[in-house]
């Protein structure tokens, strides 16, 4: 229900007194700590509010107004609160004054004033007090709020017996450069001098025993730092984008350094991590371009997810024995590591750990690891030497790619599947042996390995997929084994060495421009007479859709169809071979069927009386001999 209730009250204004409108809007119910509350929302004059009945919150006022006097009460209920964000966004405001009656200032109820010189309060006020326009609690034991646009001096010295720094105290606070911290404080809370942006230099007592979120997050001009001998945990983002910051003591008390800490501290070459941390977290020391090298102390367990990702001058770094986890991105992209041992503890290295790591020449992989992941060592172009260990049982997604200078790689028998482009733009790579336990090789894996010769492909393979080859133009010879099912599209593209292929019976498919601009390539042999072929003259090719050598195949097969069509030559390889049906083991009759009749036959023939039209369905314990213990087990196949 809307009502509006019209009076003539007063408020002061930097313009003067103004006569206004107090405007009730609908009614609102919420709960606080499980009970109900209802209000009605508000204005009066530039201010907004909520009406509890008992009491009022201030909770804006016009973003023009450049000075705001909150009065005590409002159509004759006591104003007790400012709610959390109460001014936010309000440029303009240069001075606020809080009466006597507020008891509560909300969370960052002045955040973001970016003109704010002063805040007034009631010396009748009982929980609140200002020192030269600063707010504090009444009895001067934390700071709350330092005015941003406050332009006495840039340099501020925090009140002695002041123990607590609040959240936000001097966020944005661009004009100090340097804030002094008595002994007396002991904690300083989240986002304290955030975005500070002046400031140079900050030195933390012994006496504060915690630092919050963010607190010093974006002081871009900040240079050193020491913290007390009292912290424990450097906290999430403490020290984020403090760009100019090169120099930090961290003290033996601490124990864990958060997330994202000293992230983007591009000024800070060196850092010594004391041996009683254990925990460090994910991206701490993200984008510390100088940071040249670093030893992670012996407690450490787990080097987080980007944890030195884009630390592009750091050369070395030492991974103690304690470590069990290499996370995502942990080095990726540190351009300037030229070596890196991984200890035999590590167990996983996540995806794209080393990526990007162009200087890192050898690797050494420990014993515990059973999958390389997806990008692990991608573009690492100076990569000449890599021991994969046997404990390996898959290689991911561009696992090696753009690895330039391997000239040579040993992938372990216990490797079943090669994921997509892992070995794609391995320029050096001659020669690979695919273990005979692969049974999947990606698209793309060794797309444009334009130095290798030969690859033989396992029997478990059941297909060569989009891309596989493409470009490897000295490839002169492929094996193609009996598993294969299908070549995908553009699967030897430009293998311009080649200069034969044997598709095997298997084949039932071969796909668009799987063997285009294979220069070379004078024959090729297709045993399947109903294989597939894609219907385009780049399928089969030397260049331009042209193919000057043969195509061989059998008799009415779908080769000879396709050659004709597309003006190839064809060479018959004879009529094409009967299929013979599969007979059920023990059928030694031949008549298609198991039954008691081949028992009967079997029988005869170990007596030595009669043949066996089909002996291979005879050895039905399938232990390369026909015997009387074959005929006992045919027995017991048929009564069971």
């Amino acid at each position: 229900m809307k009502k509006i209730i019209a009076g003539v009250l007063a408020l002061t204004l930097v313009s003067g007194f103004v006569p206004f409108n107090n405007n009730i809007t609908d009614k609102y119910t919420v709960y606080a700590q499980g009970e109900k509350a209802e209000y009605t929302e508000g204005t009066y004059g530039i201010l907004n509010y909520k009406n509890y009945g008992d009491h009022i919150e201030i909770t804006g006022c016009d973003t023009s107004a450049d000075a705001v006097e909150i009065p005590s009460e409002i159509d004759g209920v006591i104003v007790t609160g400012i709610d959390n964000y109460a001014f936010y966004g309000c440029n303009s405001l240069i001075s606020v004054t809080i009466p006597d009656s507020v008891t509560s200032i909300g969370d960052y109820a002045l955040y973001g004033c970016e003109a704010l010189d002063s805040i007034d309060i009631s010396k009748a006020n009982d929980y609140y007090s200002n020192v030269d326009g600063v707010l504090f609690n009444k009895d001067m034991t934390t700071i709350i709020r330092y005015p941003i646009s406050k332009n006495d001096n840039d340099e501020y010295t925090i009140p002695d017996g002041v123990t607590n720094i609040g959240a936000a105290a001097f966020e944005f606070c661009n004009a100090l450069t340097s804030v002094t911290i008595p002994d007396s404080v002991t904690s300083i809370e989240d986002s304290a001098f955030a975005s500070c942006y002046k400031l140079t230099s900050i030195t933390i007592p012994n006496s504060v025993t915690s630092i919050g979120n963010n607190a010093f997050n974006s002081c871009e001009a900040l240079t050193s730092v020491t913290i007390s001998d009292s912290i424990t945990s450097i906290s999430e983002s403490t020290f984020s984008s403090c760009k100019a910051l090169a120099s930090v003591t961290i003290p033996d008390s601490v124990t864990s350094i958060g997330n994202y800490a000293f992230v983007s501290c591009e000024a800070l070459t060196s850092i010594t991590i004391p041996d009683s941390v254990t925990s460090i977290g994910e991206s701490a020391f993200y984008s510390c371009k100088a940071l040249t090298s670093v030893t992670i102390p012996d407690g450490v367990t787990s080097i987080g997810n980007r944890l030195f990702d884009s630390c592009e001058a750091l050369t070395s770094v030492t991974i103690p024995d304690s470590v069990t986890s290499i996370g995502d991105d942990a080095f990726n992209s540190c351009k300037s590591l030229a070596s890196v041992t991984i200890p035999d503890s590590v167990t996983n290295i996540g995806s794209a750990a080393f990526n990007f790591c162009e200087s890192l020449t050898s690797v050494t992989i420990p014993d515990g690891i059973t999958k390389i992941n997806d990008r692990t060592f991608g573009l690492c172009f100076a990569l000449t030497s890599v021991t994969i260990p046997d404990s390996v049982t898959s290689i991911g997604d561009s696992a090696f790619a753009s690895c330039e200078a391997l000239a040579s790689i040993t992938i372990p028998d216990n490797v079943t599947s090669i994921g997509e482009s892992a070995f794609e733009l391995c320029d050096d790579l001659t020669s690979v042996t695919i273990p005979d336990n692969v049974t999947s090789i990606g698209d793309s894996a060794f797309t444009y390995c334009e130095k290798l010769t030969s690859v033989t492909i396992p029997d478990g393979v059941p297909n060569i997929g989009y891309s596989t080859f493409y470009g490897c133009k000295a490839l002169t010879s492929i094996t193609i084994p009996d598993s294969v099912t299908s070549i995908g599209n553009l699967a030897f593209y430009s293998c311009e060495a080649l200069t034969s292929v044997t598709i095997p019976r298997s084949v039932k498919s071969i796909n668009f421009s799987a063997f285009e601009s294979c220069t070379a390539l004078n024959s090729v042999t297709i045993e399947n007479p109903k294989c597939e072929i894609w219907n385009s003259s780049n399928t089969i090719s030397n260049a331009n859709g042209v193919f000057t050598g043969t195509i061989y195949g059998y008799e009415n097969s779908t080769a000879q169809a396709y050659a004709e069509k597309h003006k190839r030559k064809f060479v018959s390889l004879e009529d094409a071979p009967v299929e013979k049906p599969t007979l059920p083991l023990g059928d030694v009759n031949a008549d298609g069927n198991f039954s008691i009749a081949d028992a009967v036959v079997l029988q005869k023939w170990i007596l030595g009386i009669g043949e066996l039209n089909n002996w291979q369905a005879g050895d039905v314990c399938t232990d390369g001999t026909i015997d009387v213990f074959d005929f006992c087990k045919m027995r017991e196949n048929l009564t069971t």
